[in-house]
Order: C-alpha cells, then structure tokens, then sequence
C-alpha cells in the first residue's frame, strides 16, 4: 500500500501491488475492494496515491499515465484525466489533491510541472517546470493557501519548493521558495503535522522531521527501532 484515506469513518486503502483500492471499518474489519490490473476504466496499474472531495475519490493510476475518479458509494469510474487530455497531456502522475473548490492538482511526474484542473477536468493552468515532481500537500498560514511538493531531481537531491496558490478568475501558482533537501537520500513521500514536516527518506531508513521551511530537527532511525537492516520507507 502506499496511501490511505479516512472516509465516513472508514479506511480506503492504496493497494498498489494489489492493483486494488481496499475499503475497511475502523476496527479494520474488511468491508469491500474494488478494481483489477489492467487499462479499463475499472482497472488500475501502480496506483501511487489518491485523495477525495465528498463521495469521489481520485486516484493516480501511475502507469496508464492517467487519473481515475471512484464513486465510494456507487462504485461508478471514469477516467477523466489521460496522456490524451486535451494538450495537457499526463506521464506518470504520482500524486493528486482537490481543494474545497473541487480543482485538481495533479504532480505530473514524467513531464515535470504541476498541473491544475477544474471540477469539469478542463485543464487551468501549471507550475513553473521542476524536476520529477513526486508528492504535493496543501498547507495554510495566515489564510494564505500553499502548496508543498517533493522535488525526486532525477534521484539525486531531493528539493522542497513551495507555490502560493492564487484564486481569482482562475487559479495559479506562484514560486515562493526552493530548497535543496541534502540530509535525505531518495524520500518517497512526506506529510504536514502542526507546521512541522516529516520526510520519510527512504534510502537512509529514517523519518525526519522538519521546520516548515525544511530546517532539520531530528529523526528517527527505523532500522534500529525495527531491529530490521533491510527496512525501506
């Protein structure tokens, strides 16, 4: 697995070898799956993550190079966002958000930008371009509304840089910051907790945790907490 979701109460999970979104209760009691391996719309291949707005939810099926919706209710699919959509075309999204407008951001890994849609998919605007931009969060600060993405940097240092999201007529990114993340080796994801962040830097096997500006605090060696050598995050 390699997310995972709270929804009424429930847990949705990533399955991503599996080729399955996996719904459970909060005792995780399994209550249903759905979808198969495969390019239909009903099927996924290396789902990496998702996220929801109300009963949908969408999902970066990473390797058809496209973005699926899911009705958690109903089941119902579509694909809405593909490698032939419009000009704008997707190469291995690897990480997708909605905001409370339901616009989409989606990082568009293999073509290096941030992409924004609207709640019909039609394509608003992009980022300046990065270098394999892996994962994205929202953060807020002073009613300002942010959006945080990992920069892979073709594996060698990771970057963190920083947009201010702007809502007018449209919505647009504007660059606030970058930094160069040389404490890390190869970090596959990160999450926001209280203004702080913590990186899971994959090829030292350690969580760190951060300023919001990505200033070092500590962190955690996994593998002597595991008493695994061999342990990856």
């Amino acid at each position: 697995p390699n997310d995972f979701l709270i929804f009424k109460n429930n847990i949705v999970v990533c399955d991503t070898d599996n080729y399955l979104i996996q719904i459970f209760d909060k005792k995780f009691k399994f209550i249903k799956q759905y979808f198969n391996k495969g390019i239909k719309k009903n099927h996924l291949d290396y789902a990496l993550s998702f996220d929801n707005y109300k009963n949908t939810i969408y999902i970066c099926d990473t390797n058809n190079d496209r973005i699926i919706s899911y009705n958690i209710v109903n089941n119902a699919t579509n694909i809405i966002l593909k490698y032939f959509h419009s000009n704008n075309s997707l190469r291995r999204p690897s990480s997708v958000l909605s905001d409370s407008q339901d616009n989409i951001f989606v990082s568009d890994r293999s073509n290096n930008y941030i992409k924004i849609f609207d709640f019909n998919y039609k394509f608003i605007s992009k980022s300046n371009k990065l270098k394999q931009p892996s994962k994205i969060k929202f953060y807020t600060k002073n009613k300002n509304n942010y959006l945080i993405v990992l920069e892979r940097n073709d594996y060698s240092c990771a970057r963190l840089t920083v947009f201010k999201i702007i809502y007018s007529d449209t919505v647009k990114l504007i660059k606030k910051s970058s930094k160069y993340l040389k404490f890390l080796r190869d970090p596959q994801d990160f999450t926001i907790i209280k203004n702080k962040i913590i990186f899971m830097d994959t090829l030292n096997r350690r969580l760190v945790l951060t300023s919001i500006n990505a200033k070092l605090l500590s962190f955690i060696n996994l593998d002597s907490v595991t008493n695994n050598k061999k342990i990856l995050c």
